[in-house]
């Protein structure tokens, strides 16, 4: 499938509304009042990633667009999937969101996209409509959740797809009295491509990227065993390669220390 989109043919678009929150929240709810009231186009990024993933598994892909029980059992290895073609292409499943309702987008000036879960979404639909964007948030008390069925599953409500647009923003926050009016910030365990651009996106000229490294041996006498699926995860393994880092800090016994943390500092205070 080609990666490329023609933006020229959606020139009558007035406005695209993102909805983004956790699951139970009414991200389906509001869309659909929306589009009732707007007479907008609903459209679903999870809809193609549904349907290709039940195509290739032979399941049912209706079955799986319902909020049904019989979605949850194919639940954790659909996201794995989705992952995985994400990293391939970005932007595949926005693509594939407009492209599958393209006659009704090709006309209707009003877009709903009810399922923004990832910052590489928003920044598809703002490379090629940020005159037109508008981010809607939507939240609600776990309690809220709990009675609308939701129950808390591991490496589902806790991964990148229900979490990746909120753990920067809420670091942040949480020391916000201190963030206000301390000039320099250390964030001491960035892991992810979406952690950086996130910082990139807000405090570019003012960002310092410092890479950590040290030897299998090194860590190993600091109690490093490895553990599969975790140290080899996306986690630990995403900024391994691809990163244009500001300094490098080689961090074993026989490393000398101090010299690096002036010449840092050095850096920092320039």
């Amino acid at each position: 499938m080609s990666s490329s989109f023609d933006k020229s043919k959606y020139s009558h678009i007035k406005k695209i509304i993102l909805l983004s929150g956790k699951r139970k929240c009414g991200k389906d709810y509001l869309g659909e009042k929306l589009a009732e009231k707007l007479h907008a186009v609903l459209l679903h990024l999870s809809e193609p990633l549904k349907l290709e993933y039940a195509r290739l598994n032979q399941i049912n892909g209706e079955q799986l667009l319902t909020s049904s029980s019989y979605k949850e059992n194919y639940r954790k290895d659909m996201i794995k999937w989705g992952e995985d073609k994400r990293h391939e292409d970005s932007s595949i499943f926005c693509r594939l969101a407009i492209e599958q309702k393209d006659e009704i987008c090709l006309t209707n000036p009003i877009w709903i996209v009810c399922d923004i879960r990832r910052y590489t979404d928003i920044e598809f639909f703002q490379k090629y409509f940020s005159n037109q964007l508008l981010l809607v948030r939507i939240e609600a008390s776990t309690d809220t959740r709990n009675k609308r069925g939701w129950i808390f599953t591991s490496d589902i409500d806790d991964s990148e797809s229900e979490c990746q647009l909120i753990f920067c923003r809420l670091a942040i926050e949480q020391k916000d009295e201190i963030c206000l009016t301390n000039p320099i910030w250390i964030v001491c365990d960035i892991r992810r491509y979406t952690d950086i651009e996130f910082f990139q996106k807000y405090f570019s000229n003012q960002l310092l990227l410092v890479r950590i490294e040290a030897s299998i041996d090194t860590r190993k006498k600091r109690g490093w065993i490895f553990t599969s699926d975790i140290d080899d995860s996306e986690s630990e393994c995403q900024l391994d390669e691809n990163v244009d880092w500001s300094f490098i800090f080689s961090n074993n016994d026989t490393d000398n220390f101090n010299e690096q943390i002036n010449n840092l500092i050095k850096i920092i205070n320039s």
